[in-house]
């Protein structure tokens, strides 16, 4: 008996020890956290992620039919013919050229692997898991730069490693990246690495990497502009400076005006998305005024009137501070798709770990907030997560064709008859007070970071063992229609 208590002693001394380690993640961690990220990226493909195949794939077939100079008109030429062979996955061509430059690079080798084995690519298991595998290429740099960018504001090696895990870890890059397949995160690689050459004064590459970024998604220019109010107070300069960031997406237009069709298609599209940007308004004396102006405005007039920030440390914390104030204003202000909400995580991974006062809490309210908005996301756009979204991945290959099954079960037949729609404004506030709250407690000059105050560790474990029970929803959904 006495040797059995002292084996359960040092058994739990083991375990106090490990669990109140403040070193890094050991290597087992990273693994256990790549397999747990792996397996819905390969159980699923919804549309917009084999849209995006498409364009890759595309880039080359163009490149090869001598239609380079007339790429939209091909992309959406062959969008129209997806849609006539019932193929899925079809969108028309949106986006400025250097993403599509990006993306058909990366899709080399599937378009030959297309074309040698005679498939469409997206009806292939190989197709669907190498072009989505751009967003594994895009997670890893992301995880670097948040790495990097914790070190630039004094946040010691083995935690900055922590906030890394915290990212890809979130609730929303196993949703948003790894099930839907939201391509934001190849602009969010962008803006992390403007960000950190705006902490190291790096002027001109914060602003041309911004001029990039801003090609991938606008979004980069609501973050731009307020950190460039931080640093200068001259209009002539910050106009010339956002005349350059936007001047990339105007050239990249020229190469293709005789794209005619595909760019009116184009450019309606972009005056959608404005509309719905700008939609939800304040009422005023002679009409109404757009909400998301007066929140990026009241923003940008905050930065604008902050006195020269000559203390680094400040400043530093700013350029994390901005951004997610920023995008949290701009998400709030009119009816966005949540897996947008994507370009918060990065942020939000930071302040977990930076501001130690508060990081028990920070993790508790990032964690239910996150949760929150997912399960809502879950009852209003049931269709991103459909059980047919598993067909030609993994889930199909070891349980069998969804397709197969008469009427398969899903989560929104589940929870349609309780109408959990209805629960859903309760849902949405308690993100938005949750992470009003996260920001409020992370202003600059009010952050603490100790170093090894707490172990990072079991904070990380117990808020990604919930994040997994809520992101593989989806998949448990796929495996109920085959048991018995």
């Amino acid at each position: 008996m006495n040797k059995l208590r002292t084996v359960l002693r040092k058994l739990q001394n083991r375990s106090k020890n490990y669990w109140g380690n403040t070193k890094e993640p050991a290597v087992w961690e990273w693994a256990a956290l790549t397999i747990l990220l792996l397996i819905p990226f390969i159980s699923m493909a919804y549309a917009d992620a084999k849209s995006i195949i498409h364009y890759e794939v595309n880039f080359m077939d163009a490149i090869l039919h001598g239609e380079f100079f007339n790429f939209y008109n091909f992309c959406n030429d062959k969008a129209n013919l997806y849609l006539q062979m019932g193929i899925e996955g079809v969108s028309y061509a949106t986006y400025d050229f250097p993403m599509y430059l990006v993306l058909g690079i990366w899709g080399i080798p599937l378009y030959f692997y297309g074309q040698i084995a005679g498939v469409e690519v997206t009806e292939t298991m190989f197709g669907l898991v190498y072009g989505k595998s751009i967003y594994i290429v895009a997670l890893v740099l992301a995880s670097w730069l948040i790495f990097k960018i914790c070190q630039e504001i004094g946040i010691e090696a083995k935690e900055a490693k922590w906030a890394s895990f915290v990212f890809l870890s979130s609730l929303l890059v196993f949703v948003e990246i790894c099930i839907i397949g939201q391509s934001d995160i190849l602009g969010i690689v962008i803006i992390l690495a403007g960000i950190r050459a705006f902490m190291r004064k790096q002027r001109w590459k914060f602003v041309l990497l911004f001029m990039l970024a801003v090609t991938f998604k606008l979004y980069a220019l609501f973050v731009f502009v307020p950190m460039l109010l931080l640093i200068e107070k001259r209009v002539w300069r910050i106009l010339a400076d956002c005349v350059v960031v936007m001047s990339l997406t105007a050239v990249s237009g020229l190469l293709f005006l005789d794209n005619t069709e595909a760019m009116i298609q184009k450019a309606s599209f972009s005056r959608n998305i404005f509309t719905m940007l700008t939609g939800p308004s304040l009422p005023f004396i002679t009409g109404n005024t757009s909400l998301v102006m007066v929140l990026l405005g009241a923003v940008c007039v905050y930065c604008y009137m902050q006195q020269p920030i000559t203390n680094d440390k400040v400043l530093k914390q700013y350029a994390v501070f901005v951004p997610l104030l920023v995008m949290s204003a701009v998400f709030v202000s009119f009816s966005a798709y949540p897996y947008w909400l994507v370009h918060l995580s990065p942020y939000l991974a930071i302040m977990l770990v930076y501001n130690s006062r508060y990081r028990e809490k920070f993790f508790v309210f990032e964690t239910v907030g996150m949760t929150a908005l997912v399960m809502g996301q879950y009852i209003t756009f049931y269709w991103c997560f459909d059980v047919e979204n598993g067909k030609h991945m993994l889930l199909e290959k070891l349980f069998g064709d969804i397709t197969a099954i008469e009427n398969p079960i899903t989560f929104h037949q589940l929870t349609e008859p309780f109408h959990l729609i209805d629960y859903l404004p309760i849902l949405n506030s308690v993100y938005l007070v949750l992470l009003v709250a996260v920001i409020w407690y992370s202003r600059p000059g009010k952050l603490e970071y100790n170093s090894g105050t707490r172990s990072l560790r079991p904070l990380a474990a117990g808020r990604l063992a919930l994040n997994v029970l809520i992101a593989y929803i989806p998949l448990v959904f796929y495996v109920i229609n085959f048991i018995g």
